[in-house]
């Protein structure tokens, strides 16, 4: 599951909640969204290693993003597993 939530008043509760209500969440785009510390984004690393956070605490962009809204990287990890189910 992805979900972008980008540019919208989430506070850190509500992403608490959401990570924590959402056990297969893999992409959660959190870009641009202000008042959240390193320490509930780390927090949130730690409890959740697989879960691939993009968060820019500007409304710059990272000049190195790709524009894909989910990384490819996410979406062919997931094209793997469904390969798999299918053959068992």
């Amino acid at each position: 599951m992805h979900l972008e939530v980008n540019n919208c008043d989430l506070t850190e509760d509500g992403v608490k909640n959401l990570v924590k209500e959402a056990p297969h969440l893999k992409f959660l785009d959190l870009s641009s969204i202000s008042g959240l510390s390193l320490k509930l984004l780390e927090e949130i690393k730690i409890k959740k290693p697989d879960l691939l956070l993009r968060q820019y605490r500007t409304e710059k962009f990272d000049p190195k993003d790709n524009g894909l809204r989910v990384p490819r990287r996410v979406i062919q990890k997931e094209k793997k597993k469904e390969k798999k189910g299918k053959k068992k």
